[in-house]
């Protein structure tokens, strides 16, 4: 009897590609490297894992960090192989028409999150409205004069995977694929039957799919509601109208999909008191606030700044922003305001200012929440002369040394910019990273630097460690040894055995040669 197949078109992995590329690797960490070296090599790679039957296949183990969430609570955060993450994409780009046409539609306005739409060129985007979301908010507002506010508590990783599997398994003719992405997913959790990878835009499509039938559930009892990712918030006549929505929102969670409602953010207020709370304070720089979130942020306080993107009116409504005044009050007191603190941060690597640098290195223990603010920040400015960026790689090095507690996350964005750009120098202190950190994830990052280095002397101890490396540090190294002499380098990429066909196994790591060969040579 032959065994089933299920294999991805060369079209469909390169949609997945352009879909990563334009959506971004992770949502809470950094671009890998591995990512260009594949568009290097990509005509070599896509027939590769077009051969691929995903019934079958195996990933890799994620990697994973714990990330502070808030001041008191952290989410995990997992990081997928490239070739994995690839799979998945296409996987889940191809089911997403089927589950998007079997979600509330989205002009009745009530699910805002991560709406699937295929532009007049094929390319395929997902469009998450918070614009939309508050507007629709606003005028259910008008209409009642009660409000019940809940979210789910942990989603991603309390997902249980049986209950997906399900889920998914309720959408018409995507059976074959339901069963590859459940292989993934199965794989990636462990063997514990819970949770779905916290980063990859692709796991939003598939958390969306879960909820599918919560939502319809609710729209069957007649309530009132908007919902964006997990957070929902139903509309009432009065408190008792409230209080059985959110009755029935828990009592479906738990007996559908074993899940819960967060009790701490779970709220009634009145119409009143939420329309406050989504009204800016009348003041000239809330007001300003307003504008650019409306005008430069396409609506969504959290959106990342391109700074080569923003037009002339952008950067001049953005440079108006009394941010010194923002920033104060955002860092003042026992607890810090901490969307304020990100929205300030995105603003300033929007225009690349070095404003505020001193401000953000005293504070980095408290900002642990927001490193990938601190991160991109510090990436994006452009220093005003070396010595300002001297000194800032000093204090950060210093914090990372000699913090009472560092998390592995806030290294690895603190470590970005020197993992980006040779400008931030300090070979010896990276040295010590590379060797001593417990992280091998950190310890890339600190590679990633030394290769732009190019001191022989760090390059070599970091040669050495190869043996013992893996996967996201071993590429690292494997890439970061370009700045070896060319007799050394040639030698070591020899010594890997990576000659002969493009396998799905081998990929990234023959795109990691090719690559750095092609950066050797623009030396």
């Amino acid at each position: 009897m032959t065994a089933a197949q299920l294999k991805l078109s060369e079209n469909e992995l390169d949609q997945a590609l352009a879909f990563v590329v334009d959506h971004g690797y992770s949502y809470y960490l950094p671009v890998p490297f591995e990512l260009e070296a594949l568009k290097h090599v990509w005509d070599h790679v896509r027939p590769a894992l077009a051969s691929v039957n995903l019934l079958s296949y195996t990933p890799h183990r994620c990697s994973e960090l714990l990330a502070p969430k808030n001041k008191y609570t952290v989410r995990p955060i997992q990081l997928l192989d490239p070739i994995d993450l690839l799979f998945l994409t296409s996987l889940t780009l191809r089911i997403a028409p089927v589950l998007e046409s079997a979600r509330i539609p989205r002009s009745e306005g009530v699910v805002h999150s991560f709406r699937f739409t295929q532009e007049p060129d094929g390319r395929l985007r997902l469009e998450s409205d918070w614009d939309e979301w508050a507007r629709h908010v606003r005028e259910r507002l008008s209409e009642r004069k009660m409000v019940a506010k809940a979210d789910i508590v942990d989603f991603f990783p309390r997902i249980y995977l049986h209950r997906l599997e399900n889920s998914l398994d309720s959408l018409e003719g995507v059976e074959q694929e339901t069963r590859a992405i459940m292989r993934l997913l199965h794989n990636w959790s462990h063997g514990t039957s819970y949770g779905i990878p916290v980063g990859p835009v692709a796991c939003n499509i598939l958390a969306e799919a879960l909820l599918v039938e919560v939502d319809d559930f609710l729209q069957s009892q007649g309530l009132i509601f908007v919902r964006y990712i997990d957070d929902y918030v139903f509309f009432g006549a009065n408190e008792a109208d409230c209080l059985r929505s959110l009755y029935l929102l828990g009592q479906r969670l738990h007996s559908t999909q074993g899940l819960s409602l967060n009790m701490a953010k779970t709220r009634l207020l009145t119409a009143a008191q939420f329309a406050s709370e989504l009204a800016p304070p009348d003041d000239p720089t809330s007001v300003l606030q307003g504008r650019i979130i409306e005008e430069v942020f396409g609506g969504d306080p959290y959106a990342e700044l391109d700074p080569t993107k923003l037009t002339e009116h952008e950067k001049e409504l953005i440079g108006d922003l009394d941010s010194s005044r923002m920033l104060v009050l955002a860092l003042e007191g026992d607890i810090i305001d901490l969307r304020a603190v990100k929205f300030v941060l995105n603003v300033l690597a929007g225009l690349r200012q070095p404003k505020h640098i001193e401000a953000v290195l005293q504070q980095l223990d408290r900002l642990q929440p927001v490193s990938e603010a601190v991160g991109r920040f510090l990436n994006l400015v452009e220093f005003e002369h070396d010595a300002q960026r001297k000194d800032t790689a000093q204090k950060v090095l210093a914090y990372l040394r000699t913090g009472q507690f560092v998390s592995d996350f806030q290294s690895v964005w603190l470590l970005e910019p020197f993992a980006r750009s040779g400008e931030w120098d300090h070979v010896d202190e990276l040295r010590v990273i590379a060797r001593d950190s417990r992280s091998r994830l950190v310890r890339r990052q600190a590679a990633l630097a030394l290769g732009h280095l190019g001191d022989r002397s760090a390059l070599l101890d970091l040669k050495s460690c190869l043996d013992d490396a893996q996967d996201w540090e071993w590429r690292a190294i494997l890439f970061a040894c370009r700045g070896l002499p060319r007799d050394e380098r040639d030698a070591l990429w020899r010594s890997q055995a990576l000659a002969g066909d493009w396998r799905p196994e081998n990929s990234v790591a023959k795109a990691t040669v090719e690559y750095a060969q092609r950066e050797a040579k623009l030396r």
